[in-house]
């Protein structure tokens, strides 16, 4: 990997002359990491399940209470979507916890967001230095993006990790004689490839491909020979996990699905078809708050770009691949992006640097200083708000009142920080908002109702229930019992009218013969508009039942 680049090194010299050494930055190295791991870990067990953490969190379930870790069973229905090593990464977790909570299944993206923020700093010190790696460290660890999937049960932080640590290991180790490293390079693909897909070989490969006819490389391990020696085993590492699935299920099914889930949903997706401009917008909520600043570090570096050797245009290339890699994919969804989240940092960081250093032009010095005070002034908002339109809020206790006062405070550091151009301080304000959310915004969610509590609710009739037209895993995670899944609406009716049951339903569902009796914001329970105790449905209703279509899958036994 490159060395520190001509541009940087001044900084260097002036951290010699003011003494501050290596062992004195490994102490803020230990403090961006020690908050990072306070933020996602905080209270992670308070936010119920969310999205398709409940696949995670059931089909994990099913494995520790069974030993069965060849089968992802969700519900009676072997779920072959997603790779295994996805659900087995939790399972260490599960067995020293002695049960599988919200909080276990999250740990894996925890911890990998841990990893991804060490290689983050590595790559920035070779590339920059050691200061602007540790300023680059400290935006990705407070880029939204990054916190909100570090505290997700689902595989993309473990995705994002295993691409990063790809295209890392191959800078690291593409000048070394011996060809060993591509070995080791193949393995690390295809063990992530069963994490996620076959993105965790396109991305470093394409990106790295296109690096190097940029740059017109060509390192010495990458022969014909090797390359293929290489690739064959990474292809037995990938395959081993599914092909052994096959031996113990007795179905191709785990092999059909890394098909139609990889090469079919990268040239003909059948579903997430974002338009072609997606990522030119998500980038922006991934990245938030320091994507603000994205477009102007871009810009800044760009002369530096034109030198094909130079560090930078390293860091720019690479970031343009992975964007023009996944922008090509049919199949688009905001989280796909998440890999590039180390390189838009290290961009962001550079620019923080100069402006620290007093090297940018005064257009972007003045955009810079804007943003610490926009940002500072967003965060100062929930005081106002409490002061001037307490009405406005659905509760106001005196934890909102700590909360918002300490937001102001972070607020004033923000603003104060920018305006002296201490970009170490802006960083540091944001640790401690996002410490703030983590802390105190977080359990002040369980005020309103969520999805564990509503499940309560459901619980708390005593009547039998059932999913239509298809389970809603997180639902079903916290009923923690047996149901059935009905096909047709009909059928399900004739079902709640005979058991006095419960009908669980999409949020989009119209039933209008029904009647809600809890209600989220994406899904609500169902009981037919009868007493309590009636047993027969109004007549007609069996008129139109097909009995042949009324099939239901016992699901979570």
């Amino acid at each position: 990997m490159n060395k520190i680049s001509d541009s940087h090194k001044t900084s260097t010299v002036n951290e010699e002359h003011r003494l501050i050494s290596w062992e004195n930055r490994k102490i803020h190295l230990v403090l961006i990491l020690g908050a990072a791991a306070f933020i996602l870990i905080g209270n992670l067990s308070v936010m119920s399940l969310w999205g398709s953490e409940g696949r995670w969190a059931l089909i994990s379930r099913h494995m520790y209470g069974t030993g069965e870790v060849f089968q992802p069973l969700l519900g009676s229905v072997l779920y072959w979507d997603k790779p295994l090593l996805s659900y087995w990464l939790i399972l260490p977790f599960a067995f020293i916890n002695g049960g599988v909570t919200e909080a276990i299944v999250r740990l894996p993206s925890v911890i990998s967001a841990l990893l991804l923020l060490l290689l983050t700093f590595d790559m920035a010190r070779l590339w920059f230095g050691i200061r602007t790696a540790l300023l680059s460290t400290a935006v990705l660890a407070t880029s939204y993006g990054f916190v909100f999937w570090g505290r997700n049960a689902q595989v993309e932080m473990l995705n994002a990790v295993v691409i990063f640590l790809s295209i890392w290991y191959f800078l690291k180790h593409k000048s070394d004689k011996s060809p060993g490293w591509l070995y080791l390079f193949g393995v690390i693909m295809g063990l992530g490839a069963n994490l996620k897909g076959l993105p965790a070989y396109g991305v470093p490969i394409f990106s790295i491909a296109l690096l190097l006819i940029v740059r017109r490389e060509r390192p010495n391990a990458l022969s014909l020979r090797h390359c293929f020696a290489a690739m064959a085993l990474s292809l037995i590492v990938y395959l081993s996990l599914p092909l052994t699935a096959v031996l113990v299920t007795g179905t191709w099914s785990p092999l059909e699905l890394v098909w139609q889930e990889n090469v079919v949903r990268f040239f003909q997706p059948f579903d997430h078809k974002g338009p072609i401009w997606t990522y030119f917008v998500r980038i922006f909520d991934l990245a938030a708050p320091w994507s603000l600043l994205l477009p102007a570090a871009l810009i800044h570096l760009l002369p530096k770009f034109r030198d094909s050797k130079s560090p930078t245009a390293e860091l720019g290339i690479l970031f343009a691949a992975i964007f023009v890699f996944f922008t090509l994919s049919g199949s688009r969804r905001s989280y796909y992006l998440l890999p590039i989240l180390p390189f838009a940092s290290i961009l962001t960081g550079l620019l923080l640097m100069d402006f620290s250093e007093r090297l940018l032009t005064r257009p972007f010095d003045l955009f810079v200083a804007s943003f610490g005070f926009i940002v500072g002034i967003i965060f100062a908002a929930p005081l106002f708000a409490l002061v001037f339109y307490p009405s406005g809020l659905p509760f106001v206790t005196t934890s909102l009142w700590i909360a918002s006062l300490l937001s102001a405070f972070v607020s004033t550091a923000l603003i104060g920080f920018s305006a002296k151009r201490r970009a170490g301080g802006m960083a540091a304000s944001m640790m401690a908002a996002w410490l703030l959310y983590s802390y105190g915004m977080v359990p002040l969610s369980t005020e309103f109702p969520n999805l564990r509590t509503q499940v309560m609710e459901v619980k708390k009739l005593g009547k039998p229930c059932a999913f239509y037209p298809k389970a809603v895993e997180r639902v079903l995670f916290y009923l923690d019992s047996p149901c059935l899944v009905f096909t047709k609406e009909e059928s399900a009716y004739e079902w709640a009218v005979r058991e006095g049951g419960v009908v669980i339903v999409d949020d989009e569902t119209e039933m209008k013969k029904w009647r809600s009796v809890v209600e989220s914001h994406s899904w609500k329970a169902m009981l037919p508009p009868l007493s309590q105790n009636s047993l027969e449905a109004p007549e007609g209703v069996s008129d139109y039942i097909d009995h042949e279509q009324s099939a239901a899958i016992e699901l979570q036994k």
